[in-house]
């Protein structure tokens, strides 16, 4: 039988990613450990990459900062964007709109005062103008589920 044998990433980063994410909440470890109810010792190791969260633990950690796992660990790159010069960091879902909004590039006029608030204004503007565009398709046609017809037999 063979055996496969893993390596330790060296480039671990999920001690730094947790640290920053929780700071970035404005929490101290024991608050955040009572929210996520884990252990604070335990916690804290995982911050320092002394040992190493579950799979269990991690999924609730990235979505309790709406981030992916891959992110936790350092598979994907930074959600931080820099826009007018400033870095402004952006959970999975925001990034995910704000790569929408980048497809239209008239959206970007006047960031150079205050980006970050501007961004998050766009964000929110973008959501909500889609949740509306939505809600009135579906008035447009209720009997709608979003499914493609089956195709006739022969």
């Amino acid at each position: 039988m063979n055996t496969i044998h893993f390596e330790r990433r060296k480039n671990v980063m999920y001690g730094n990613r947790l640290s920053s994410l929780r700071k970035k909440k404005g929490l101290s470890q024991q608050e955040l450990t009572n929210l996520l109810k884990l252990n604070r010792s335990t916690y804290s190791r995982y911050e320092t990459e002394a040992t190493e969260p579950d799979y269990d633990t991690l999924l609730k950690l990235a979505k309790f900062h709406d981030v992916s796992v891959d992110y936790l660990l350092g598979n994907t790159e930074s959600t931080t964007v820099n826009v007018a010069g400033q870095e402004i960091e952006l959970n999975k879902t925001e990034l995910k709109v704000f790569n929408e909004i980048k497809k239209h590039p008239i959206m970007f006029h006047d960031l150079q005062s205050d980006p970050e608030k501007k961004i998050k204004e766009l964000i929110s503007m973008w959501e909500y103008t889609k949740k509306i565009r939505d809600e009135y398709e579906k008035e447009l046609d209720p009997d709608d589920d979003g499914m493609e017809p089956l195709p006739d037999k022969e």
